[in-house]
Order: structure tokens, then sequence, then C-alpha cells
């Protein structure tokens, strides 16, 4: 999801920077078919004084359609929780040099986490349609209101929304849109349906789908996702 929303920014004209900012393994270098020599992992051993434009420049990789990725650990050697000063350093250096900074953060809470969430202009809670993980979306975003992530971006604090995904084709195993979000307790910002073949093709291409199927429905619906989030358009 994080993956096609910044490619579709990116297919929009925006500059745009996709950051795995979690300590252990991230996806990304699989589905781009990628094997980079650098990743998040470099900037873990250094303060946070020492990451600034020079060394975030080093470690960020040409990606699709212009966008610039800062991968994630790949081996479990190089797996290193990030303190929470070093998470801020790393937003607060990339933030002048993208409009966009999509981070992709792990599920887990953090103090690391809960730094970065805090940075934000908006955080969007990934879930399914279906009972256990719209349970696992409401926790999270309960935890993110605690950490004081909620209200508006007219406000200055940071909005929280949900983004469902479908990944089955049996409607007796989905929830309904109203449900979910009244159970969640925030907006549904975007729905991707069911596309598991387009999703297998652009996995197995190595191509975010919003640049190998752009007219596909689970594209459309991640472009849609980009377009509120370029206007600001996030709620209403």
């Amino acid at each position: 999801t994080a993956l096609n929303v910044a490619t579709a920014l990116a297919m929009q004209g925006k500059s745009v920077i996709i950051v795995e900012l979690r300590p252990s393994f991230g996806k990304l270098a699989c589905q781009l078919h990628e094997q980079p020599a650098r990743s998040l992992r470099s900037l873990l051993d250094l303060s946070p004084e020492q990451i600034g434009h020079h060394a975030l420049n080093s470690v960020l990789c040409k990606g699709p359609a212009e966008v610039w990725v800062l991968f994630g650990p790949k081996e479990d050697e190089d797996f290193k929780e990030i303190a929470p000063q070093q998470g801020e350093a790393i937003i607060k250096g990339l933030s002048h040099m993208a409009e966009f900074v999509i981070l992709d953060l792990p599920s887990q809470p953090s103090a690391a986490t809960q730094a970065a969430a805090s940075l934000c202009h908006f955080a969007a809670v990934v879930s399914e349609r279906e009972p256990s993980s719209v349970l696992a979306g409401k926790v999270a975003v309960k935890l993110l209101h605690k950490w004081g992530v909620k209200g508006n971006l007219a406000g200055g604090v940071v909005l929280v929304g949900s983004i469902i995904v479908n990944r089955t084709i049996y409607p007796n195993y989905t929830m309904a849109s109203t449900e979910i979000q009244s159970q969640m307790g925030c907006e549904i910002v975007g729905i991707v349906p069911w596309g598991a073949t387009e999703n297998l093709h652009a996995l197995t291409e190595g191509v975010p789908l919003v640049m190998l199927q752009p007219d596909s429905d689970p594209a459309l619906s991640s472009i849609e996702i980009a377009n509120r989030l370029s206007t600001d358009k996030v709620v209403g």
C-alpha cells in the first residue's frame, strides 16, 4: 500500500521518499527485485547529530517513477532497534529533501514508532476487512490517540485514518465499510479492492501496480488515496 501510494504521488510529479522505518526485515527490496547495497542499518550506527543531509543522501536508492527509497534491513544480522532521536533525525532530515516522505512503520509499538508518528501530518492504519484485523486496527488507532496522534490538519495535529485492503473474494468473511469505520473509530480514506492476480503480476515483475496496470481497480484505489493526500482532502 505504501509503495503504490508513494509511486502514484511521484507519477503526479511530486518529489517522494519512501522509508522502511523499522528495526527488522523490510519487504520493499523483495517487491522491487532490488539488492540494495545501502539501507537504514548504516544510519543506526550514527548519533542523531550525525544524521544529516550527507548521511541520508548516501543511503537513498532510486526507485520506480523517480521515487527515492530508504530500504529497511534485509538480513537478521542487520536488525537493530531505532532510537527515537535517530528516527526523528531521519524524518526531519528527509522532510527537507522531498515534498512527501512516506513512512512504512511496523505494527509493533515502540518509542521510535511513537516519535515517528508524532512528526507525521497523516497516519494511516492499514487493515483487512475481517474481524481480527479490524480489531487490531482499532487497538492501533487507540494507541495513536493515546500518543496524542489525533485531530485535524488545520489544527496542526496529526490526523489518523484507515486504509482497508480486500484480500478475500468471499463476502461472508468481510465486514461492511460502515461497521469497520465505527469499530476502528476513524475515517476510511481508501478501500483497496481484491486484486490477487494483479498484485501477483506486480510482484513477479518487480514493478508497483500503479505503474504496471494503472487502470486496474486496485491501482485506481491507490491513485485515489494519493490524490486525497496530495490535496489535503483526507477528511470529509
